[in-house]
C-alpha cells in the first residue's frame, strides 16, 4: 500500500467515526427533547387548569347573568302589568306599594347584571 491509500483509509475511517458520533449525538438529542421534562409538564398543566378554571367561571357567571336577566324581563312584565291596573283603578293604594316594591326589587336585578357584566369583560 502507497502512502496515499494509507492516508486516504485512515481519512474515510475519521470521518466515519465522527460522522457516528455526530449521528449517536443526535439521536440523542432528537431522543431527550421527543420527551418533555417534568417541569414542562408542571406547566403546561397549570396551564391547562388556569384556563379551564376561567372558561368554567365564565360560563357560570354567563349562567347567572340569564338567570338574572329572565328576572329582570319578568319584574318589567310585572311593572307594567300593575301600571295597566293602576290605570283602571289609580286610588288603590296597595297597587302603589306593589308597583314600587317591584321597581326597587328590577333596579337590584339590574345592578347585579351590571356587576356581572363587569366581571365578563
Amino acid at each position: 500500500m502507497n502512502t496515499f491509500q494509507k492516508y486516504k483509509k485512515s481519512i474515510v475511517t475519521a470521518s466515519s467515526v465522527i460522522t457516528a458520533i455526530f449521528a449517536i449525538m443526535g439521536g440523542l438529542w432528537a431522543f431527550e427533547n421527543h420527551y418533555a421534562t417534568n417541569k414542562k409538564v408542571n406547566t403546561e398543566i397549570k396551564r391547562v387548569e388556569f384556563e379551564v378554571a376561567g372558561a368554567i367561571q365564565n360560563q357560570s357567571i354567563k349562567s347567572s347573568y340569564r338567570f338574572l336577566q329572565f328576572q329582570y324581563d319578568k319584574l318589567t312584565q310585572d311593572m307594567m302589568n300593575i301600571k295597566r291596573e293602576l290605570r283602571r283603578d289609580p286610588t288603590n293604594q296597595d297597587l302603589r306599594e306593589e308597583y314600587q316594591d317591584v321597581k326597587l326589587e328590577r333596579q337590584k336585578v339590574k345592578r347585579k347584571m351590571e356587576s356581572l357584566m363587569e366581571k365578563i369583560q
